[in-house]
């Protein structure tokens, strides 16, 4: 049910970054992680284009997410160039900052070499 109604969202508005968010949500939850990653990447595509001054929150959400699950994922490093990237865009976002230092956490102390 949940998807046709993001599905029906889209044929209407194709460019509607929340249902495509949600939509990559849904597929996650369904474990068809590429399908939920191709959604977070168009809804990410489409925000980075509206950005006036502040970031928007759908935005910092969509980056958000997509970080997490290709952290779930066991990619770290694209989980950590994508966080490079949202912080570019989004410097004051809260919810970037936090899932940095859970990067850093769950990292470890550097290794001295």
């Amino acid at each position: 049910m949940a998807r046709q109604c993001y599905e029906k969202i889209l044929r209407q508005d194709p460019l509607h970054a929340g249902a495509l968010v949600d939509l990559g949500d849904y597929w996650e939850r369904r474990r068809n992680f590429d399908s939920a990653l191709e959604l977070y990447d168009k809804a990410i595509a489409l925000l980075r284009g509206k950005i006036c001054g502040e970031c928007p929150d759908e935005l910092e959400y969509a980056y958000h997410v997509k970080i997490c699950l290709l952290e779930e994922t066991g990619r770290p490093e694209e989980a950590e160039r994508c966080l490079r990237e949202a912080l570019r865009l989004c410097p004051d976002s809260d919810l970037l900052r936090n899932r940095k230092i859970v990067i850093c956490l769950d990292a470890g102390p550097p290794s001295q070499a």
